[in-house]
């Protein structure tokens, strides 16, 4: 008996030991876990082929980025701004309209704009083409549709249905009212084969739309079909394809919602520009990677026009309603308090100085509330600006077209060549101190060539010495700004570091560097001398790109030589 009391006690002490430990690893084996991140995508087909289309990025995130495990939530139209206010998606693909409708309502940001393949290229806006049966003589203009039936994808499509109706209304159509018949099919591919079979006069889509049916091998012929093409500037019209329309708009974005860090949107806008263009997770969602967020200006624009969306007047106009039907019990009451104030006028009119007085404060106070937040959007976008140009490669540099060309303004990120920004800014070194001796003169005389000739933008390749003395290899993007009277005022540079593209210099600085460590020097013949030489050398020189320039010597061969 003493004996299994002793060991029951045992047991007792070991359980006390051991399932600390086994809880500590249940612990770890939860913490090792992907954290979920979903992405909700608005899908105007099936499930399942948003699946098809969008699954493969999901899964080059989810291999980008370590740590998360990114899957798609394919959404409706009415599915989009509910599941962002709940929070059942972490990042949004959809639309330009349903952006800013979530941008208003969410505080969604927008991280990075889609680009699509276009007639051979890659663009990142986007339009809608008014089309109909090339046989038709009697549709030359977009007000010929008046009293015509027309086919639509969906009323709440941005592309699909918000830019044509602007051009309707921007050329006095209500085509709501003007319209015989107007009907929304759901798919492109509905409205493009409805016109086609007769279904109605006209159908207007997405400008790319005939030619991505073309390239999924979708049986249509654009000939069949004639265009209405509209005039605008041209600036209106860049990035759009040839058949169009409309005026352009930015294409899809991807947005963050507030719940998500910014270290995460971060890695996922690294990650995305970094997709290769004609790879096949570009292709399966028919796009060509990903740019840098556009401005959706234009959009709001649009929805605030045609009175849709968090911008609309439709609640203004509700309320007009609401007014109208409660009017007579209004002037009732008006002509009741008018009757009691004709005995105290003198108040009355105290009355109205301080109600005046008061809804004056508060149009002020709203309009600094305005202006408060205006500011606040800025600042944001500056600071968010700021953060990508700081963490890319490209250095951004605006130098006055001044005696040595002094800098206004350099980003942060010139510390990759060992220099701070400060030293630039506040006059204690120019730039063209830290261009090779060699490559000065050169240089200054290119810039100032180009400039002879009217020549605004153009390409300069040319050394640099960091700060350490090692030379690199500089692309300069140029860009000349002129004032009013044509004058050049300043210069607008990106520089961009190519000495991959000369390896005999890349050679020289990893060997210059080095040089610098403790007890190594190289003898007149560009051999490694001094104490612990070949360990140093070997260890240093094994993976980088000097390997291929500088003479490494063998195990049993002296270091100096």
């Amino acid at each position: 008996m003493k004996k299994l009391g002793f060991m029951i006690s045992m047991w007792r002490v070991a359980a006390l030991f051991l399932l600390p430990l086994a809880a500590l690893g249940a612990s770890e084996s939860v913490s090792g876990r992907l954290a979920p991140v979903r992405i909700g995508v608005l899908s105007e087909y099936t499930k399942e082929r948003c699946q098809s289309e969008w699954g493969p990025t999901a899964a080059y995130l989810t291999e980008k980025i370590p740590g998360y495990a990114f899957s798609i939530s394919p959404l409706d139209y009415p599915d989009v701004v509910p599941a962002a206010e709940y929070g059942r998606v972490d990042f949004v693909i959809c639309d330009p309209g349903l952006y800013v409708e979530l941008e208003q309502r969410c505080n969604a940001l927008r991280i990075a704009t889609l680009k699509r393949p276009s007639e051979g290229r890659q663009r990142a806006t986007c339009g809608a083409v008014v089309f109909f049966r090339a046989d038709r003589n009697d549709i030359t203009t977009l007000r010929d549709l008046a009293g015509k039936r027309l086919l639509a994808t969906n009323e709440h499509s941005f592309e699909g249905w918000y830019v044509p109706w602007r051009e309707f209304k921007e050329r006095g159509m209500d085509p709501y009212r003007d319209l015989k018949e107007l009907r929304f099919v759901g798919y492109p591919e509905a409205v493009v084969y409805g016109v086609r079979d007769r279904l109605a006069d006209a159908g207007t889509v997405r400008a790319d739309t005939f030619e991505r049916m073309t390239t999924a091998g979708q049986a249509v012929s654009k000939d069949a079909f004639r265009f209405l093409e509209f005039a605008y500037a041209p600036q209106d019209l860049v990035d759009l394809p040839a058949r169009h329309s409309t005026r352009p708009y930015p294409e899809w974005p991807i947005c963050k919602l507030r719940h998500i860090s910014s270290s995460l949107a971060e890695q996922v806008l690294a990650a995305l520009l970094r997709l290769p263009p004609d790879g096949e997770v570009a292709r399966a969602a028919h796009s060509s990677g990903w740019t840098y967020p556009l401005l959706y200006t234009g959009v709001r624009d649009c929805l605030e026009e045609l009175n849709v969306g968090q911008t609309s007047e439709l609640a203004k106009v509700s309320t007009r309603r609401v007014l109208r039907r409660i009017t007579p019990y209004l002037y009732a009451a008006v002509v009741l308090l008018a009757g009691i104030l004709l005995g105290a006028g003198y108040v009355h009119h105290l009355n109205l100085r301080l109600t005046s007085a008061m809804a004056a404060q508060k149009r002020e106070l709203e309009s600094r509330k305005l202006t408060e937040n205006a500011l606040r959007e800025a600042y944001e976008a500056h600071e968010t600006l700021e953060h990508i140009i700081d963490y890319s490669p490209a250095v951004c540099i605006l130098l006055q077209n001044d005696i040595d060309w002094p800098i206004e303004f350099v980003s942060h990120n010139i510390h990759q060549f060992g220099y701070g920004a400060e030293e630039f800014l506040e006059g204690r070194r120019r730039f063209l101190d830290i261009v090779h001796p060699a490559d000065r003169t050169r240089a200054a005389s290119e810039l100032i060539d180009y400039a002879k000739v009217g020549q605004d933008r153009f390409v300069q390749e040319y050394r640099i010495l960091m700060k350490n003395g090692a030379p690199r290899w500089i692309e300069s993007h140029v860009v000349a700004r002129r004032d009013a009277e044509g004058r050049i005022t300043h210069y607008q540079s990106l520089l961009l570091d190519v000495t991959a593209r000369h390896p005999v210099d890349a050679a020289s600085e990893t060997a210059g560097r080095l040089v610098e460590e403790p007890g190594v020097t190289l003898n007149e013949d560009g051999r490694v001398t001094g104490p612990n030489s070949m360990r140093t050398w070997r260890t240093r020189m094994a993976n980088s790109p000097a390997a291929k320039t500088w003479p490494v010597p063998d195990e049993d061969e002296s270091p100096q030589g």
